[in-house]
C-alpha cells in the first residue's frame, strides 16, 4: 500500500489541478480594480482616508507582491488579513526598516495612517470584498470528478 501511495504521489495525480482564473487581473492594480467594483456594486464611495491609502498602495506598487486574499508569488502575506493585528507603531517600523524581501518604504506618519486605514477598511469588509473579487476574476468551476481519488475504486 505504501509503495502504491508513493507512486501515486510521484505521478502528480494525487493532487487536483489548481483552478485557473478566466479573467486575469494585473497584480499591481488588483486592489484598485476590486475597490472600484465595490463602489460600482454598492453605489458608495471610499472614505477619503481610505482613498489616500489606495493611492499610496499604488504609488509604492505594494500590490506587485501583496495580493488581496492570497499569498503573493513569493509567499508575501495578504496584508488585509493582518491589518487589524498590526498597531500603528508596528506597521510604521516595518515600513521604515523593511522586512525580509520588502524594502524600506519611508512614509510620513500621516501616510502610514492612511495606508493603515485602507488595510483596516478592507479587513472589516473582507467577506464582502472576497465575493466581489471571486466574481471579478471568475474562476473555472470546480468539478468533483476532476479529483483523482474518484478514479480509483
Amino acid at each position: 500500500l505504501f509503495a502504491w501511495l508513493d507512486w501515486l504521489d510521484q505521478s502528480g495525480r494525487s493532487q487536483p489541478q489548481q483552478l485557473q482564473p478566466r479573467r486575469r487581473v494585473a497584480a499591481a492594480t488588483h486592489f484598485e480594480q476590486l475597490l472600484a467594483a465595490w463602489e460600482g456594486e454598492t453605489g458608495s464611495q471610499l472614505p477619503q482616508e481610505v482613498h489616500g491609502g489606495l493611492q499610496l498602495w499604488n504609488a509604492w506598487s505594494c500590490g506587485t507582491c501583496h495580493r488581496p486574499f492570497a499569498e503573493g508569488e513569493r509567499r508575501e502575506p495578504d496584508l488585509s488579513a493582518r491589518a487589524q493585528d498590526l498597531s500603528f507603531e508596528t506597521l510604521s517600523a516595518i515600513l521604515d526598516e523593511g522586512s525580509g524581501r520588502m524594502p524600506a518604504t519611508p512614509l510620513t506618519d500621516v501616510e502610514t495612517r492612511s495606508l493603515q486605514s485602507l488595510l483596516v477598511w478592507i479587513a472589516e469588509r473582507r467577506d464582502e470584498l472576497l465575493e466581489i473579487d471571486l466574481r471579478m476574476i471568475d474562476f473555472e468551476p470546480f468539478v468533483f470528478s476532476d479529483l483523482p481519488w474518484f478514479e480509483f475504486q
